[in-house]
């Protein structure tokens, strides 16, 4: 509970980075940061921009591991973070130093784990899932239409343009 609470104060204070703006069509890495339990990945999506070019990492938040189940994609837990916001996991440590063009969000649970991640990782344009409590973390939020949120994500993200 206090680790919560310390994770949200944190997430709150992490300012926003000025980064030069890039459109969709230029990106070259793309961080996509779920949670395991939501089913909103379509790895064909994923699978599509990495056919397009695009450096794609993924990573997702697992509240609870089932001894011994393998996953999809690189994942990390509530004990990948220590009390006082560090990083413990290495992959969670890489996914966070890295600068991405385009970070997207899709977590319907809440989590401050995943708000803290999503504060502290570098992105020229994070986009997610509506969630007031990512105002000022998220760069555009939208409420998905459809019961495929990371295709919405995607669309509304290649109607960003840099001229």
């Amino acid at each position: 509970m206090i680790k919560k609470i310390f994770l949200n104060h944190l997430s709150k204070k992490k300012a926003k980075t000025e980064n030069e703006s890039v459109s969709f069509q230029q990106a070259r890495s793309i961080g996509i940061l779920t949670t395991y339990d939501s089913s909103e990945l379509n790895w064909k999506v994923v699978s599509n921009l990495e056919g397009e070019g695009k450096n794609t990492r993924v990573i997702s938040f697992v509240n609870n591991p089932i001894k011994g189940e393998t996953y999809p994609a690189h994942t990390f837990t509530s004990k990948d973070v220590s009390l006082i916001g560090n990083i413990l996991s290495y992959e969670l440590l890489y996914f966070c130093k890295q600068k991405y063009d385009f970070l997207l969000c899709l977590d319907t649970t809440g989590s401050n784990f995943i708000k803290y991640i999503l504060a502290k990782t570098e992105a020229t344009h994070k986009i997610g899932l509506y969630d007031p409590s990512l105002e000022g973390i998220l760069d555009m939020m939208i409420k998905p239409t459809t019961e495929n949120p990371i295709v919405e994500l995607v669309r509304y993200a290649k109607m960003i343009r840099h001229d």
